[in-house]
């Protein structure tokens, strides 16, 4: 995954732009950068925080060096859940869920769990790779969800959905059948 940064030089009231140039994670300079005219779009590949540093010259050989804020990249947040079945039989009702969690971490995501419809089943929690799920009570298939929220991106992404099937309580007998001597 890439990003793209846009770069619009300006001299307003001036002589106009006759040079400039940029440098990702650097200071740019008459001998230092990638020369551009016009607008461009600056291609950042790198998972990180980046800067934009930059040089321009005006048509009567003014000069200025800059830089552009700090940009912070990253890969988007995803939660997927494997597997996506589970099984129990009463009275036990309880799972534990694995989910993996991509571009998060326990420090900087929350998890919770959601029922069928995504509605949230309990509060935000630290994301530790497994979920407890408590299913009804009743024997039966149920659907359920992780969302996760990632503070510092501000992201929310809810993971594929898993099934519980909570089986009833097996039977326990003999079966007798007399025989004649």
């Amino acid at each position: 995954m890439s990003y793209d940064v846009s770069l619009s030089p300006s001299d307003t009231g001036g002589s106009g732009i006759s040079s400039a140039k940029y440098l990702v994670d650097g200071v740019a300079s008459s001998t230092n950068g990638t020369l551009f005219t016009g607008t461009t779009n600056v291609n950042i590949s790198e998972q990180g925080t980046h800067t934009i540093g930059w040089w321009i010259k005006d048509g009567a050989g003014n000069e200025k060096t800059g830089s552009c804020g700090n940009y912070v990249f990253s890969d988007p947040l995803s939660v997927t859940v494997n597997p996506n079945t589970y099984s129990t039989t009463l009275p036990n009702s309880t799972i534990s869920a694995l989910y993996t969690l991509t571009n998060g971490t326990s420090t900087n995501t929350t998890c919770r769990l959601l029922d069928n419809v995504g509605n949230p089943l309990g509060t935000y929690s630290s994301c530790t790779g497994t979920k407890s799920v408590v299913a009804p009570v009743v024997a039966g298939t149920y659907a359920y969800s992780i969302q996760a929220y990632k503070v510092s991106t501000n992201e929310t992404k809810t993971s594929n959905q898993f099934v519980v099937t909570v089986s009833a309580t097996a039977v326990l007998g003999i079966s007798v059948n007399p025989t004649s001597y």
